[in-house]
């Protein structure tokens, strides 16, 4: 993912890193106007980014990552609050609401068989969240044949949110995943 930060001074994108040999995910900020990178945020090897967003006033980023949303100051990216998501190594999106004091975040729940590498997705839930305190508001279940969502945005006004979930025609399921639907 990418995206300008509401005043479009500064950008903000997903991107992979190598330490050592092993590939991690972090989340890159610049200025715009410059192109000079100000810092990474989140990520690491067991803690990919799995989605961000920027809150409504552009003074801080979300960050998916490691089990957690972490907000974070856009001028400084000091850590400012975290708060856990209860199952799932981490969210697939986010989203912020426009007047600020609601979290989007869709989660995956995984579970591993015993005898197998990799772990399985069970559940796909987006959670609404308490931007301050991280309590769920809300929680909304039945994505069909548990696909990923890969982005959320909430309508200006707050009334709905549209959750982008399955694959595109003609991707491939990952091995952990379950087949595309065909009306993805």
């Amino acid at each position: 993912g990418i995206a300008f930060s509401p005043d479009g001074s500064k950008l903000a994108g997903t991107h992979a890193f190598t330490p050592g040999f092993t590939t991690a995910a972090g989340l890159g900020v610049w200025d715009a106007a410059t192109g000079k990178r100000l810092g990474t945020l989140g990520g690491g090897l067991n803690a990919p980014v799995g989605g961000f967003a920027w809150s409504p006033d552009g003074a801080e980023l979300a960050v998916a990552a490691g089990g957690a949303v972490t907000r974070y100051d856009a001028a400084t990216r000091k850590e400012l609050r975290r708060l856990p998501i209860d199952r799932g190594p981490s969210a697939t999106a986010l989203a912020w609401s426009a007047d600020g004091r609601t979290l989007a975040a869709a989660v995956q729940e995984w579970e591993t068989e015993e005898g197998q590498r990799d772990p399985k997705v069970i559940r796909i839930t987006v959670r609404l969240i308490d931007a301050d305190t991280g309590a769920e508001v809300r929680r909304i279940d039945g994505f069909a044949d548990s696909l990923p969502v890969a982005a959320l945005a909430f309508r200006p006004d707050g009334k709905e949110l549209a959750c982008a979930a399955g694959f595109l025609p003609g991707d491939e399921a990952a091995v952990n995943f379950p087949q595309p639907a065909k009306d993805a």
